[in-house]
């Protein structure tokens, strides 16, 4: 099973710029934080991204559609084979 936590360590490894923006994400949107699993959290964002509220921000929407398309990345089977 693959967590937020893991992305997150990936990204830093890789050095990712936007690797503490995808923690402060997962802090702020999930009451598990990092510990949410990779799955859940894809689902969720898919929703929200899709189902926009009003008062969501220009940037907050643009950073669920970033972490989204770094969960879908980590889960795609690409990215296993690596």
């Amino acid at each position: 099973m693959l967590f937020l936590k893991d992305i997150y360590g990936a990204k830093q490894a890789r050095g990712d710029a936007d690797a503490e923006q995808f923690r402060a994400l997962a802090i702020y949107e999930f009451g598990a934080g990092l510990n949410a699993t990779a799955i859940g959290a894809a689902h969720i964002l898919r929703s929200v991204t899709k189902n926009r509220r009003a008062w969501v921000s220009d940037v907050q929407h643009a950073r669920r559609v970033a972490a989204l398309a770094d969960i879908d990345a980590a889960l795609s089977p690409v990215a296993e084979a690596a």
